[in-house]
Parts: C-alpha cells; sequence; structure tokens
C-alpha cells in the first residue's frame, strides 16, 4: 500500500519543517539516554583520554558549523536524516528483522568521523555470542548517483585492503563498553519511502510501521552487498593472507551474513513477491551495479 503524502499529518512531513523538529527533538530524547558517550570511556583499557578530548573537541567544532549554516535546504536536509535514523534504528529493533536484532545509535563521534550512524547487535541463541552489523544511512534521491557512491567507495576502501570498519565508542545491551571491527553497509531509502516511514513513525502508527514493505527492500539490499564484500575478502584469504585481515574479515562478515540469511529465510515469500518491484528500484539497482564492477564473481549471489 502506497501513502500519499497529503495523508500523513495534514501534509508533506519532509515540507514542514516544525513537525520535522518535532520529530527529531523526541529521537534526540532517546539518544540522549541510549547513544554511546565517548567521555564514559576515559580511563578504560585502549581509551586514550587526550584522543577521546581531541574528538569531542572535533564534534563540537563541527556542531558549532553546522549551527553558523545559512544553507537551509542543507540544514533541512539534516533534519531528514535524524528523523530517518531515529526511525530505522527503532525497527531495527522490531519485526523488521524478525525480532531477531537490536539497533543502536552510534556515538557522534562514530558517526561524524567514521561514518557509521547505526549498529544492530545479533545475539547467537546457542553461545550467547554477540556478533555486530554496522549501518552507514543514506538518504537521498537515489537518481543521483554521486550521493551514494562517494559512501559505497568509502566502504570498498576497507573491504578491498581486508579491513573492518571501526565503531570506537560501544554500549552493548548488556552495558559493555569495547570497541568494534565490523561490516558495513549502506542502506539507500528513497524520498517517497522516507516521507512514508518518517509520517508513520510521527503518527505512532507502529503497526504499520513494523508491516512496512520498505523492509524487504533493506533486507536485500544488506544481503546483497554482504554476499559481495564476502565473496571478495574470501577469496583473498584463501589465496594469501600474511597480515590475516582478509581472514578476520571474512570471519566477521560472515557471521553478520548469517544472520541477515536467517532473516531472509523467514521473511522469504514476502521478499520475492517484492523483488521485482525491489530491483527496479534506482538505489538498489546502483548499489547492485557498484558491487558487481568491483566483485564481479559476487553478481550471481544477488540472483
Amino acid at each position: 500500500m502506497r501513502f500519499e503524502s497529503q495523508d500523513l499529518l495534514g501534509g508533506d512531513i519532509l515540507e514542514n519543517e516544525s513537525r520535522l523538529k518535532r520529530v527529531v527533538e523526541g529521537i534526540n530524547e532517546k539518544k540522549a539516554l541510549y547513544q554511546a558517550k565517548p567521555e564514559d570511556f576515559i580511563g578504560l583499557p585502549g581509551y586514550s583520554e587526550s584522543e577521546i578530548n581531541r574528538e569531542l573537541s572535533y564534534v563540537k567544532d563541527l556542531e558549532r558549523k553546522w549551527a553558523q549554516s545559512d544553507d537551509e535546504r542543507g540544514l533541512k536536509e539534516e533534519l531528514i536524516s535524524d528523523a530517518l535514523e531515529g526511525v530505522m534504528v527503532d525497527q531495527f529493533s522490531s519485526d523488521w528483522f524478525a525480532g531477531k536484532g537490536e539497533g543502536f545509535f552510534t556515538s557522534k563521534a562514530d558517526d561524524y568521523i567514521r561514518g557509521v550512524d547505526a549498529v544492530v547487535e545479533f545475539t547467537d541463541e546457542r553461545s550467547d555470542k554477540k556478533d555486530h552489523v554496522g549501518f552507514a544511512l543514506d538518504v537521498t534521491h537515489t537518481t543521483v548517483y554521486g550521493n551514494i557512491s562517494h559512501k559505497l567507495t568509502s566502504i570498498w576502501k576497507d573491504v578491498a585492503s581486508g579491513s573492518l570498519s571501526e565503531v570506537k565508542y560501544f554500549e552493548d545491551s548488556d552495558d559493555n563498553k569495547t570497541s568494534l571491527r565490523l561490516s558495513r553497509v549502506i542502506v539507500n531509502v528513497d524520498k517517497d519511502t522516507v516521507r512514508e516511514l518518517i509520517g508513520l513513525y510521527a503518527k505512532k502508527k507502529k503497526e504499520e510501521l513494523a508491516k512496512h514493505k520498505f523492509q524487504y527492500n533493506l533486507i536485500l539490499q544488506i544481503k546483497m552487498q554482504l554476499e559481495a564484500q564476502y565473496k571478495f575478502v574470501s577469496t583473498y584469504a584463501d589465496i594469501q593472507d600474511p597480515t590475516n585481515r582478509y581472514n578476520i574479515a571474512t570471519k566477521e562478515i560472515g557471521s553478520a551474513l548469517k544472520y541477515i540469511n536467517d532473516i531472509y529465510e523467514l521473511k522469504k515469500d514476502e521478499i520475492e513477491k517484492h523483488r521485482k518491484e525491489i530491483e527496479a528500484d534506482p538505489g538498489f539497482r546502483q548499489i547492485k551495479e557498484f558491487y558487481e564492477e568491483r566483485a564481479p564473481d559476487s553478481r550471481v549471489l544477488a540472483a
């Protein structure tokens, strides 16, 4: 079912700055409670107080610069991005991942400096082992390829070198503070879907949000990227890996992929029902083409 923008809160929520601000204010209240705070890591093994303070200072300088900006379009896009991020983290902990995941906001330092906006924690029911997947959210009109490609390129640099993306400040569901090295993907959402998701969230339409068909696009986007990444790093791990980086990356990416494949199997019927529509989505096609160019052997994996 497609929601018309006029049906959500009496108009287009993406054009109503005051409504967007209210949504983001509510999300920021949640962030204040659950977002990891770098200053809480001072004194822990592996963390330098001077380095933490340097990153906190950098974050403050960035926010001060943004606050002084007179770029109204840029500020509104930032509001939309913040609102979508809140919706997505909320749904990562819902039925979108079949109740198997828990979404976490990353710290501002990990968001601004390392480009990871959210982390999903999966727990192995047999061993209580926790695995993590990082997500870089991209909110854009998907016809503008450059807005997607720079994030994909950043991720691919890590994959090509056998490096995992870093989340320096992470506090898990048991309040354990640690750093993470994890696989990273982008999640691309077209503007009409952004409008629907934020509108439903603003109206507290939890049931409709939990059933929204974008979850099927989301799962295929993640599955496609992790499969391509796994194919690439595992090939290098098999050939030569004196640094052991590719072996470590293969293990971590493979672990994340296992959970996504399990979720895919649980939702396979609905996903396949929507596959043709998903594959026609410009953002989905652009991500697929990006990975096919760099990991050609992976093209069969998304079929």
